[in-house]
């Protein structure tokens, strides 16, 4: 075999593996602002390891810490078999969207305080379509669940990045020096249709669609009631990340805010100047975060 003949093998068998995609994928997000990284590693809570495809960051400094954003990116090249994405029902209050989103545990006290602003529930990053995805699969697959595998793949590194900055900590306060928020996200290199059910015709109703977000209730990694995944057509990720990367400004300095007014409460050892934006969070008792600080500051107890 000539050296061209396997310069060519080896090519084609890149492409078949669906790395020109996750190369793609990382220049679009470098493209768009993001610092971004390959090939990195994120810990599981049973100490396996896991490489994400593509990390792409944004992030503010803080006094003593800071904010960040993250996209975790799972790519998939799926050839001649499309992804479906199943959508149903009336959607997901956009409130609790934003309390339920993945993030370290100061990322989603800030979020839960600040669930109810306009400014953020205007964020496209905070979008609740309805219908709502829910599941979905790649067509023409009649074994392995790849849709299946690749939420709980994403959504698994997701859970595990933002979990590695809330190492134990002698007491709740230290929690507060990052706040870190995670966007689970899988760019497929394929067609990507949505299906509802048509109940006057008894058939299911299919489109075809550049961008779906499930609201997914099957993570075996995040214990909030949904995960909010995004699936992108790689035909579309430019937009998709013009669109992230003009919220991304206004996503830090919100959370920014709310977690400076959670430190100057901490300072006080006392959350009664806590400034709360109410909404649906989908869950009661707030954050764990909160119901730590109550607790450690005594404002738990019954008059």
């Amino acid at each position: 075999m000539s050296g061209d003949d396997l310069k060519a093998r080896v090519e084609q068998w890149l492409g078949e593996q669906g790395y020109p995609l996750e190369f793609a994928c990382a220049a679009a997000f470098r493209a768009g602002g993001f610092e971004v990284l390959q090939g990195h590693y994120v810990s599981k809570s049973d100490g396996t390891r896991r490489e994400v495809d593509v990390l792409a960051q944004a992030t503010v400094p803080l006094k003593r810490g800071f904010v960040r954003v993250s996209f975790v990116v799972e790519c998939k090249w799926s050839g001649d078999k499309p992804w479906v994405a199943f959508v149903a029902g009336r959607g997901l209050a956009k409130s609790a969207c934003i309390a339920q989103t993945m993030a370290s545990q100061s990322g989603r006290t800030a979020l839960w305080m600040s669930r109810g602003s306009e400014e953020l529930e205007g964020l496209s990053v905070f979008d609740t379509p309805a219908p709502a995805g829910f599941s979905g699969r790649q067509a023409f697959s009649a074994n392995r669940d790849v849709f299946y595998e690749a939420l709980q793949a994403v959504t698994g590194a997701a859970s595990s990045l933002v979990e590695s900055y809330d190492a134990p900590a002698r007491d709740a306060t230290q929690h507060l020096a990052q706040a870190v928020i995670a966007f689970p996200v899988i760019v497929v290199k394929t067609s990507l249709f949505q299906a509802s059910f048509d109940a006057e015709k008894g058939t299911m109703a299919v489109s075809e669609r550049p961008h779906v977000r499930l609201h997914w209730k099957g993570s075996d990694s995040w214990p909030a009631p949904h995960a909010t995944v995004d699936i992108v057509a790689a035909d579309h990720l430019p937009e998709f990340i013009r669109q992230r990367a003009a919220d991304v400004d206004v996503l830090l300095r919100l959370v920014r805010q709310s977690l400076e007014n959670l430190r100057e409460c901490v300072k006080k050892r006392s959350l009664k100047e806590l400034r709360v934006t109410t909404g649906p969070a989908g869950f009661v008792g707030g954050p764990q975060l909160i119901r730590e600080l109550r607790q450690l500051f005594g404002e738990d107890r019954k008059p």
